[in-house]
């Protein structure tokens, strides 16, 4: 279900919406009349289900919403944390339901679990996962699309498909760098045995000293923040609507773009995504790459402007004349795009691909919703097909779409990709 850009000139979306914003507005007014009796139960004074209280009254809106007390973090009292955790299409959901909080003294609402300590992260790995964090060594890297790579390394740990450590990894990674840092920048993570010196080695101080790569955990989240922001300087001082050209690379230098061939996308009768592409042409390899990578996608590990990355979607089925678009060909539509985009300062085109049945468009919108009015008044005035669709490339917003006509179709389900070669 779309939630930022439903249609609320269609009935059944329209309410959706509005039956999903009711039950947003119960489980407030059911917290506000509860919240004495929360602050009496976190101080022991009282006794009362709240596991269940919380599926009665939270559970209406998704039950896939899970929720964590905590100290408050920005002054006295207590915090609650509404998360989805790997459902990221229902955070612009969970943003408007935060956005309707009330405004409650000592109460603090978040989407996200916050970043912790050492000492509650080895009490969460002893919670969650049963496990034990003592001698745990990590490796931190730059990995594949801006994402940060870990290995941890524990005494412990008896091979790299260890499920115990994989499990430890896991829960110290979130609790340690928070679940924010964990969705939108953590690659792999990995797992891997500490050897323990022989003791001939022992006989040598050097021999006995770790590898240098590695840093104790508690030096994790401050290194990983280091490289988030080595990778963050790295991308273009400017929106790419500024630049002459698309940058090939974070130096911001655009050159000669690339032309990327899919691996056979089998035809069908229809096309999830963007599973029929057969060719593509981009500037910057990185990024379409990541873009189209089976792995999640968030636009802030490619801009520092705030740019959204997303991408139309246009059927090129065989029409009558009289029906038939206004434009010679999809670089055509390209140059009409950033004909209105670049000039309103909205976003500009960075790449595009065609496949059996569909063209696509990439683009880099540097405020969306400028953007979206003079798109569909573009390539409806260029009488496009109706089949055609504004799509994003960011987890949380991979169930969102826009219609370029009042009347268009929802895009074709589910979500699919295929491998570039």
């Amino acid at each position: 279900m779309r939630w930022d850009y439903y249609n609320p000139h269609d009935a059944r979306e329209a309410a959706e919406h509005a039956d999903q914003l009711r039950r947003i507005d119960d489980w407030w007014s059911a917290f506000s009349s509860k919240a004495n009796d929360l602050n009496e139960l976190f101080g022991n004074r009282m006794q009362w289900g709240l596991p269940g209280w919380m599926r009665q009254h939270l559970g209406p809106i998704d039950a896939n919403l899970m929720w964590e007390f905590g100290a408050a973090l920005k002054g006295s009292g207590h915090r609650l944390v509404i998360t989805p955790e790997t459902r990221n299409d229902l955070r612009p959901m969970l943003t408007t339901l935060l956005e309707r909080a009330p405004t409650l003294p000592g109460w603090e609402f978040y989407p996200y679990r916050p970043p912790e300590n050492l000492v509650m992260a080895e009490q969460m790995v002893k919670a969650r996962s049963h496990g034990d964090l003592s001698g745990t060594m990590v490796t931190v890297r730059i990995g594949q699309h801006n994402r940060i790579d870990l290995c941890f390394y524990s005494p412990s740990t008896t091979a790299v498909d260890d499920k115990q450590a994989s499990g430890n990894a896991f829960v110290v990674t979130e609790t340690l760098l928070g679940e924010r840092i964990l969705d939108q920048w953590i690659g792999k993570i990995d797992v891997a045995p500490l050897a323990k010196p022989s003791a001939i080695a022992r006989l040598f101080s050097h021999a006995s000293k770790p590898d240098p790569k590695m840093i104790p955990l508690d030096r994790l989240k401050p290194t990983v923040d280091a490289l988030i922001a080595a990778i963050t300087d790295q991308l273009p001082d400017q929106p790419l609507y500024a630049l002459e050209c698309v940058p090939t690379d974070a130096t911001g230098k655009g050159e000669i773009g690339v032309l990327f061939k899919l691996n056979n996308p089998p035809q069908a009768g229809d096309y999830p995504h963007y599973c029929d592409m057969r060719v593509a042409s981009a500037a910057n390899q990185a990024l379409w790459l990541a873009q189209h990578a089976p792995s999640p996608f968030y636009s802030i590990r490619y801009s520092r402007h705030g740019e959204t990355f997303c991408y139309l979607k246009i059927d090129g089925s065989k029409r009558p004349e009289a029906e038939a678009d206004n434009f010679p060909d999809r670089a055509g539509i390209e140059q009409a795009l950033d004909d209105v985009l670049i000039p309103a300062k909205a976003g500009c085109v960075v790449s595009g691909g065609t496949g059996w049945q569909y063209s696509y468009i990439d683009l880099a919108l540097a405020n969306v919703d400028t953007a979206i009015p003079l798109i569909t008044s573009r390539l409806r005035a260029g009488n496009i097909h109706h089949r055609s669709w504004l799509l994003f490339f960011d987890a949380p917003l991979s169930e969102e779409w826009i219609g370029i006509y009042d009347d268009t179709p929802a895009p074709p389900r589910p979500l699919a990709s295929h491998t570039p070669s």
